[in-house]
């Protein structure tokens, strides 16, 4: 219990109304000199983020029906480009970083714009259009 008196001091010191005290100003900040700051790259887009997670919990789901992992790899790729591209809103990323199975996608796209939707589903037909028409793999 001794934290529940320490945050109704605090909440009590900083709700105060008396303004007696005045506020201690904060020296300004040194200049900062060209070339010395350096920024960390962004290494991977929030559609990279989710979607490589997504893949990943779809993955064996879509492995189990034939498909291979270059088309996988694919499919990841295009859903990544079109999302950057048709800038998928936070709402749709937070949709597709709770798919844990195919059939939960269905749940994302009517968060999509239109263009969003006809832009994915083209790139998705493409994949699809190449896998009906490539020859069976060989067999040894």
């Amino acid at each position: 219990m001794p934290w529940l008196a320490i945050v109704v001091l605090l909440v009590a010191a900083c709700w105060g109304t008396s303004g007696s005290t005045p506020v201690a100003s904060t020296p300004a900040p040194e200049p900062v000199q060209p070339g010395t700051i350096r920024f960390r790259a962004k290494t991977r887009s929030d559609c990279a983020r989710v979607l490589a997670g997504t893949g990943e919990r779809i993955r064996a789901e879509l492995a189990r029906v034939g498909t291979t992992e270059p088309i996988l790899d694919e499919m990841q790729a295009v859903a990544i480009e079109s999302c950057e591209q048709t800038v998928w809103s936070d709402d749709v990323l937070a949709c597709y970083a709770k798919v844990a199975v195919v059939n939960d996608i269905a749940t994302c796209t009517p968060l999509m714009t239109r263009e969003q939707r006809d832009d994915i589903s083209s790139r998705m037909m493409g994949i699809a259009a190449r896998m009906n028409t490539a020859p069976p793999p060989s067999s040894p």
